[in-house]
């Protein structure tokens, strides 16, 4: 269950049915409270499509979450994605706090949030770590100390908060600056393609940073590579 449309930013499983709850990036802006809005909408579609659990993801799915009347038939975990002692734009974390204080369970991603969530404040919350994948053959890869460095990847959506934009920057710093030459081969999809693409035209890197679009097999092609970004 997502805001809006996500430019096929993620593939899903043919199992897997994503439902919108606002038509466009657009229309969700328009907006004037969009947590009450989206907890309204929410509660619709739990009311149609009553659920066992949900795991909302980010600050504002998290909050209509904790404010949703559907909590008698539906459990809710919080989840935490950024550092919680981060103070982001529009972001209260008294109130991201209370909700998990009120749900009584939320998951993490690394050892920093739960020691956060170690205060005497959270003794009633139940966390749970789960870290990102991480293929176990990467642990069995050794690789001898690089003098040079020929081929770099990296891996990301392309939105602007994985700002791919300074690995150009520092492309052309390498170049201009350094006189060192090698390939910046960078995988993933989303909306900033066109920018970044724009970007290495204009900075005349078209033969040594490539736009790679989605790859199957991500992990068989990044250990090919010299350094991972």
């Amino acid at each position: 269950l997502t805001f809006y449309p996500r430019h096929d930013e993620y593939t899903l499983d043919q199992r897997v049915t994503r439902t919108n709850l606002y038509p466009s990036f657009d229309d969700y802006c328009k907006i004037p409270d969009q947590v009450a809005t989206t907890r309204q909408f929410l509660d619709k579609y739990l009311i149609a499509h009553p659920q066992d659990l949900v795991i909302p993801f980010g600050y504002k799915a998290n909050l209509a979450a904790a404010q949703s009347q559907q909590q008698t038939h539906t459990v809710i975990t919080q989840t935490l994605r950024n550092s919680p002692w981060s103070l982001e734009q529009n972001f209260d974390r008294d109130l991201r706090d209370a909700a998990i204080q009120k749900q009584g369970t939320v998951i993490l991603q690394n050892h920093e949030q739960v020691e956060y969530f170690q205060q005497p404040a959270f003794k009633n919350v139940k966390t749970y770590l789960v870290h990102n994948p991480l293929n176990p053959e990467i642990l069995t890869i050794k690789k001898n100390h690089y003098d040079q460095i020929h081929k770099i990847i990296a891996i990301g959506r392309l939105v602007p908060q994985k700002n791919q934009i300074m690995m150009i920057k520092a492309m052309q710093l390498l170049r201009d600056q350094y006189h060192y030459s090698c390939q910046l081969d960078i995988y993933g999809v989303g909306p900033e393609q066109t920018n970044l693409q724009r970007e290495i035209n204009a900075r005349d890197l078209q033969q040594q940073i490539f736009l790679r679009g989605r790859e199957s097999n991500i992990f068989s092609t990044a250990i090919q590579y010299d350094l991972f970004i």
